[in-house]
């Protein structure tokens, strides 16, 4: 599953939909697809009592509700890509390594090595990811991996999902007549 672009973050525990989610394609392309009116979008929906969980492409629309009692797991998390750490570990390696070797250049190769991996490590610590997923019984889960908007100016942070992920368990846990601050003895 690709990363997607959120173009909306809801949360109101309160309000008929009390999670919504809704991201697109990132790139260029996708933004003008959803400017002039091609849907093209995956969300994810909670509302009192299911989850409805809806992709849409330029080739059409598939929705899948879900009632909250069929829900098996609720699930979130963040994602860091963790090749950009690898390629910065390396480049500074190998600009140590190549200044020892050559004992020329070395305030060039050292400094250029050093400006390419700190851009790596930015780039690193900006590209966090997060998700949020159900599953109803099966393997399969269903909901959106995605990253902040710029362009949508659609803020995001792990408080924000996990919030969202606390209203989906407490519906669930309503819907399956669990109090949600019940607590369950494991002995």
């Amino acid at each position: 599953m690709s990363t997607l672009v959120l173009k909306r973050f809801k949360i109101d525990e309160t309000a008929p939909d009390m999670v919504i989610v809704e991201g697109r394609n990132a790139g260029l392309l996708s933004w003008f697809l959803n400017a002039i009116g091609v849907d093209y979008t995956t969300s994810l929906r909670c509302t009192k009592d299911k989850i409805v969980y809806k992709r849409s492409s330029i080739f059409g629309t598939v929705t899948m509700t879900i009632p909250l009692q069929s829900i098996t797991a609720v699930i979130a998390g963040t994602k860091k890509p963790k090749q950009l750490l690898g390629w910065a570990v390396l480049v500074f390696g190998g600009a140590i390594s190549l200044a020892v070797e050559t004992r020329q250049n070395m305030e060039y190769i050292l400094g250029t090595g050093a400006l390419i991996t700190i851009g790596l490590l930015i780039a690193y610590a900006l590209s966090k990811s997060m998700g949020i997923f159900v599953q109803n019984g099966s393997d399969t889960e269903y909901g959106l991996q995605f990253k902040a908007s710029v362009v949508e100016n659609v803020p995001v942070n792990s408080a924000k999902v996990n919030r969202a992920i606390d209203i989906i368990n407490r519906a669930v846990l309503r819907q399956l007549k669990i109090s949600p601050d019940a607590t369950i003895d494991l002995d």
